[in-house]
């Protein structure tokens, strides 16, 4: 066995630490009550299990030179009820070491090394192994002891041990308090032992509550000379004076082996927790559990009786209390942790579309800057930085307007509706003040919120290559430094050139960019519209989804939106659905036999994509092969054409490129159909598709419902029957 002092914070593990103010104020309200000793002890044992944990409470009182139980809440085996313990004993036990001590002991293990008495046998047995034990002193001087019990795994909190402590102080001064006006009064000798008679009684049960009775009796047969009318309820007689004439406990038990036990406790006097099963008048079972001591003074056994069953009933509607309680505690758990969980995704992908836009912003090499539907500055690139001279720092949040004067003077912000050039800055002109006049290709785009409407823009600017604008500028000084060094001036051609140039490097960087960004768009756009698909129509997640892909479409949108502004000059590939004519007849036999949806052959450049859409094409019904490269896709048709009713190749492949494997699978299988899959700067034109065979178009990234839309025009669904066709 081991003692130990308790140490504030445990392990977590026991009850949650308490609300210490409510409380508090039972605690003096207590102390204010005019109720006798037993009962305010056992409400403080009560308010104890409650407040500060455990399983069981016990107070300990010094009488006859021993500590013995005088009040206690919770379920304690009578072993130890019955048991004494030395107020200045070291063998370990933690209840007279708190006494003599005068401090709190926390203690883990019953008899730990030796033989243990029958009490911590009895409480090791009713898993109650651990006890914390707190003195209850009065002007420095120990007048008892308040222990709380509990299972081997019980810890506590500092919380809960001050809130013991707090208890143990009321009690005392309780105590100090009642005895002090006894004395006073001049009736110590009757009362006491009344009161001690009651002492005796559970710690869970006050005075007058239904269920409890009050008895005396005489030994050694327990006769009944006194009870009261809870006493003939609770037995089933109308009133007490019939139960006395009535009731003869010994004829009336119905079990000898707890009529024994009970007997023999009565001997020893002093019966604690005892059960016995009584047979009512009506010839039903009551089992009740008696408290009680002998009264030397008056010969008598004084005690009470509790109608174990209410208890029990009680005991058992509180645990499914506690249960339902636990259950909802935990959904409740279950629930915020789950929105938490999902709330931080969804942060998590509106960042990295954030970071996506913003580099791709920082890489471009002209000038970008977007703005708010009032025309506030939100984003200032490098590039602008350069152009300008202006830095960020300076330019958020304020007007684009009063920013670039020039710009507000070529357009309207407010009114912007759709895409637009601007060539009025063409002409040489100082965007603003500090400036000097200038040519600059420039776009401005609309930025759309969740309904479509225009919430912003976008300005993209260019310098366009400098001509001679007046003899002092900038440009003035050059062409006069060339003269003087008798180098010729740079001709138009060459400079259209260079111009050329710079833009197809910024087209070949935002290319890159676009490859990649479609890979990270793509697979997470694929994946959250499937996972939407899957939940239910009520489903709180499916909005949540939603929101990620309204983000992943406009991050999408900004980035195809940037490359057409890198190579506005480059023809753009042909739309979703738009189905070139077959170029020439398709010779043979009508095409082989589709299934119910259709086999489809999926030609993927990247295994992670091809992945994904294969699992989205299965959920729609599709027989899906996939092949990495277009040579794999041709071997597979060559060796199995009857095992494919569409093509879908993207056109990144290699070695041979979607459109090449197009036109290697007319000449093969001229009847199969293609689904050309197109990144946003391929330059594919409608005329070049029609000779490859090829019958519609995705772009990629792809989204569900236009690869749904694109392969119910190629292969419908089929019509239930009785349809007309």
């Amino acid at each position: 066995m081991t003692a130990d002092r308790a140490t504030p914070d445990q392990e977590a593990g026991g009850s949650p630490p308490p609300s210490v103010p409510p409380s508090l104020r039972r605690a003096l309200e207590l102390l204010a009550a005019r109720r006798e000793e037993g009962s305010f002890l056992r409400d403080l044992c009560r308010l104890a299990v409650e407040a500060a944990g455990g399983a069981a409470a016990v107070i300990l009182l010094p009488r006859q030179g021993r500590l013995r139980p005088a009040a206690w809440a919770g379920t304690l085996p009578p072993a130890f009820l019955a048991a004494t313990f030395g107020l200045e004993d070291d063998s370990g036990q933690p209840f007279s070491q708190a006494y003599h001590s005068g401090s709190t002991i926390w203690h883990t293990r019953w008899g730990e090394g030796m033989a243990p008495p029958p009490w911590a046998t009895a409480l090791r047995d009713e898993k109650l192994s651990a006890c914390l034990a707190v003195p209850l002193q009065v002007a420095g001087r120990s007048v008892g002891v308040l222990a709380l019990l509990g299972p081997a795994e019980w810890r506590f909190s500092s919380e809960q041990q001050d809130l013991a402590e707090l208890l143990a102080v009321v009690a005392a001064a309780g105590l100090a308090a009642r005895r002090e006006k006894e004395e006073g009064v001049g009736r110590r000798e009757n009362e006491t032992q009344s009161r001690e008679a009651v002492a005796a009684a559970p710690g869970i049960l006050w005075e007058g509550e239904a269920g409890v009775g009050r008895f005396q009796a005489r030994l050694p047969g327990f006769c009944l000379i006194a009870a009261d009318e809870a006493l003939a309820r609770l037995l089933g007689w109308p009133e007490a004076d019939s139960l006395l004439r009535e009731f003869v406990p010994s004829q009336r038990v119905a079990e000898a082996a707890a009529w024994e036990r009970l007997l023999a406790q009565a001997a020893r006097g002093r019966v604690a927790g005892v059960e016995v099963p009584f047979r009512r008048r009506d010839d039903t079972v009551a089992t009740l559990r008696l408290w009680g001591e002998w009264d030397e003074a008056r010969k008598v056994f004084a005690g009470v009786a509790v109608d174990v069953s209410r208890c029990r009933d009680l005991e058992e509607e509180l645990s499914k209390l506690r249960q339902s309680h636990r259950v909802l505690k935990e959904r409740y758990l279950g629930a915020s942790l789950l929105s938490q969980a999902e709330q931080e995704e969804v942060n998590r992908e509106l960042a990295r579309e954030r970071q996506v836009a913003e580099s791709a912003l920082a890489a471009c090499e002209a000038g970008v800057a977007a703005f708010t539907r009032e025309g506030r500055v939100t984003h200032w690139n490098r590039s602008l930085e350069a152009l300008t001279g202006l830095r960020r720092e300076e330019v958020l949040g304020r007007e684009l307007g009063r920013v670039l004067p020039g710009l507000a003077a070529a357009v309207d912000l407010q009114g912007l509706r759709e895409t637009q050039p601007l060539p009025d800055l063409r002409r040489p002109v100082p965007l603003h003040p500090g400036m000097p006049p200038a040519g600059y290709d420039a776009l401005l785009t609309p930025l759309r919120d969740d309904q479509g409407e225009a919430d912003g823009g976008l300005l993209v600017l260019r310098p366009l290559a400098q001509v001679p604008a007046s003899p002092g500028d900038v440009c003035g000084r050059d062409i006069g430094e060339r003269v003087g060094r008798g180098l010729s001036l740079p001709a138009p051609e060459e400079g259209e050139r260079l111009r050329r140039e710079r833009l197809e490097a910024l087209g070949s960087l935002a290319a890159s960019l676009a490859r990649d960004f479609d890979q990270i768009l793509g697979v997470m756009l694929g994946y959250t519209e499937m996972a939407q698909a899957a939940l239910p129509k009520e489903d709180p997640a499916k909005a949540r989804l939603a929101q990620v892909l309204k983000a992943g479409r406009r991050g999408r949108d900004l980035v195809q939106q940037i490359l057409a502004f890198s190579r506005p000059w480059e023809r753009r590939p042909p739309a979703p659905g738009a189905q070139p004519e077959k170029a020439r007849e398709e010779p043979g036999g009508p095409a082989p036999p589709r299934q119910a949806r259709g086999r489809i052959l999926l030609a993927a450049g990247e295994e992670s994509q091809g992945a994904l859409w294969r699992e989205i094409l299965h959920s729609l019904g599709f027989e899906v092969h996939l092949a990495l490269n277009g040579q794999e896709a041709l071997e597979l048709l060559r060796t199995r054409p009857q095992e494919v009713d569409l093509l879908i190749a993207d056109q990144d492949l290699a070695p041979l490129s979607g459109l090449d494997l197009a036109q290697e699978v007319w000449s093969l299988l001229p009847g199969l159909p293609v689904i050309l899959s197109l990144d946003p700067l391929d330059l594919v034109t409608l005329e070049r598709a029609k000779t490859a065979g090829v019958q519609d178009f995705a772009l990629k990234p792809w989204s569900l419902s236009e690869l749904t839309a694109a392969l119910d025009r190629i292969l419908p669904p089929p019509r239930p029957k009785g349809l007309a066709s």
